[in-house]
């Protein structure tokens, strides 16, 4: 499936659908060949993430990708509230090459029938493929929510902080190719990036009457939140910058702080829901100065059911006083059916770009951009998914306009003025008896920017399934294959944790990589090991996939997925 395509925007207020868990449900997905797929996008040589893995960074859903060209590190855990009648307890752990360790843990526990606690904790360390190349992760996100006839309240805790020893990636790849990546000489030394983001936030129901089917009442919302990130730079600044204050020490410290108050209206019925808020925003971002704005939205939610299979979804919002009149307007559509469902996406938004991206001071980096001009946005997706058949096809159309690029310097809307992205994906799964294939086909193009995504992008997994010793045990054996066509490639700014692109690019190859995957599974207990880009000995190892960052060496992870009921 591809993740730009879904239905979770659909959903009540507050949370109000909440995902029931059984005493069969697993962590990471229930189906055995989903098992590996959980840290899948976790190991990488690179330095904002996954980019290359099969369902990581980019994955299938190259229709989104490009975001990550203007923002930061996001939360990465999704807090769904889920009833239990019983306290439920998962744990999974995975190991492997190069000091991989990757912990995930939940804990779901529902109190008086109406009292929801969800907890997340993650944990992620790896030494790296490149040398001084560190990198250590936690996440925590703890959710409260109390449902009453009368009111309804969530409160949420999250937080993400980031650790990273950075190395501006590999010099060349002579000395990579005869005695491995570890032995490779690297562009920076003693580079270190520390991010830290907490965000808390409260919503609260007061419904003014009305029963449980029918609601119309006041809604509040209060939400905190702190980002801050640090990075230091004590090599010899000489011979990688033209322009320095500082020639042998570097500490750059941003801070953005953001606080929103939201009031609203709140109508819902069996088959209908509006509500209208106006909401209040008010921000700082430091960086050896500060910027501060107060922002007022109109925002308002229309969902209804307007057939027995068929739902709607329109959000507005508006940008009053504060930030150019910014506005966002989305439409979502799902049609369920017996034996098909249909998804569509359409969406129109005009955004400034972020502050970190009109502003930034530090000792090798400068600029401002004084007048920011809105960035426009516009985009349709379908899916169409066979409920019985294990068959998806999907497509997507978008168009950016005056969109700001990083092109070494500063940021620049007029570098590629106007981009344009077109992609469409195939699923497919095929059975005979205990046998599986499940091809991944997806085709993307893009104008007025050049090749930065693959035109062709195949996934495929052939595996053997089944169950054993009187149907107590489920064992899978299988194999994995991905390639795709060539493109032209990111590269990587350190000093703003993100990737970037410009007019000059060099093409990264063809790339064609092998897993293999073995995986066992006894009533709660999961247990899987897979070894990756088992082709690694060809001449693939001279393939980029990042600028100064070759594509990952073979390795494997073992692990295990635990749920507990208690």
């Amino acid at each position: 499936m591809n993740g730009n395509l879904y239905a979770q925007s659909t959903q009540s207020l507050f949370y109000s659908k909440i995902d029931t868990l059984y005493s069969y449900s697993k962590s990471g997905g229930e189906k055995l060949d989903s098992v590996d797929f959980i840290f899948s996008d976790k190991h990488s040589v690179l330095p904002g993430g996954a980019f290359n893995s099969p369902y990581g960074r980019l994955g299938n859903d190259y229709f989104n990708s490009l975001e990550m060209l203007n923002s930061n590190y996001r939360m990465q855990q999704n807090i769904v509230s889920k009833f239990s009648a019983l306290p439920k307890l998962s744990f999974n752990y995975t190991f492997g090459s190069y000091g991989l360790q990757i912990l995930h843990t939940d804990y779901y526990q529902t109190f008086r029938k109406n009292i929801f606690l969800t907890f997340m904790y993650d944990r992620y360390v790896t030494s790296g493929m490149v040398r001084r190349n560190q990198l250590s992760q936690d996440a925590l996100s703890i959710r409260v929510l109390h449902k009453g006839k009368k009111s309804e309240n969530r409160v949420d805790f999250k937080s993400f902080i980031f650790n990273r020893e950075l190395t501006g990636g590999i010099v060349n790849d002579s000395v990579y190719t005869q005695f491995g990546i570890e032995s490779a000489n690297i562009n920076k030394l003693n580079t270190t990036d520390t991010l830290k983001k907490y965000l808390f936030e409260t919503e609260h129901f007061l419904n003014l009457w009305g029963d449980s089917i029918m609601k119309n009442g006041l809604y509040l919302k209060n939400s905190l939140s702190l980002d801050q990130r640090t990075y230091r730079e004590t090599d010899d600044l000489y011979n990688l910058y033209s322009s320095f204050r500082d020639s042998s020490n570097t500490v750059d410290k941003i801070q953005f702080s953001r606080l929103d108050n939201e009031i609203g209206y709140l109508l819902k019925s069996k088959r209908f829901k509006f509500s209208t808020a106006l909401n209040r925003g008010y921000w700082r971002f430091f960086t050896l100065g500060s910027q501060t704005r107060t922002e007022w939205d109109f925002r308002s939610n229309i969902v209804t059911q307007l057939m027995d299979n068929l739902e709607m979804h329109l959000k507005l919002n508006v940008n009053l006083i504060g930030a150019n009149f910014q506005r966002n307007v989305d439409l979502n559509m799902i049609k369920r059916g017996t034996n098909f469902s249909h998804i569509f996406n359409a969406g129109w938004n005009q955004l400034l770009p972020n502050p970190n991206q009109r502003t930034y001071f530090s000792n090798t980096l400068d600029f401002q951009i004084d007048q920011p001009e809105l960035q426009k946005n516009l985009f349709f997706s379908y899916q169409l998914t066979s409920n019985k058949k294990d068959f998806s096809f999907s497509i997507g159309l978008k168009s950016m306009q005056d969109y700001y690029f990083f092109d070494g310097i500063s940021w620049n809307n007029q570098l590629f003025s106007k981009v344009g992205i077109f992609y469409t994906n195939l699923v497919k799964t095929f059975q005979w008896k205990s046998l599986y294939i499940q091809p991944n086909l997806t085709f993307t193009s893009l104008s007025g920017i050049n090749q930065v995504l693959p035109k062709f992008d195949f996934r495929g997994r052939f595996f053997w399934k089944k169950r054993i010793f009187a149907n107590k045990m489920e064992v899978l054996v299988g194999t994995d294959v991905y390639s795709r066509s060539t493109y032209n490639a990111f590269s990587y700014e350190d000093r703003l944790a993100l990737y970037t692109i410009s007019s000059v690019q060099s093409k990264v190859q063809p790339i064609l990589q092998f897993d293999a995957l073995f995986a066992v599974n006894i009533d709660e207990f999961r247990f899987y090991f897979k070894a990756e880009n088992l082709n690694d000995y060809t001449k693939q190892q001279k393939v980029f996939v990042v600028k100064n960052y070759p594509i990952s060496p073979s390795i494997f992870r073992i692990g295990f997925t635990w749920d507990f009921v208690n």
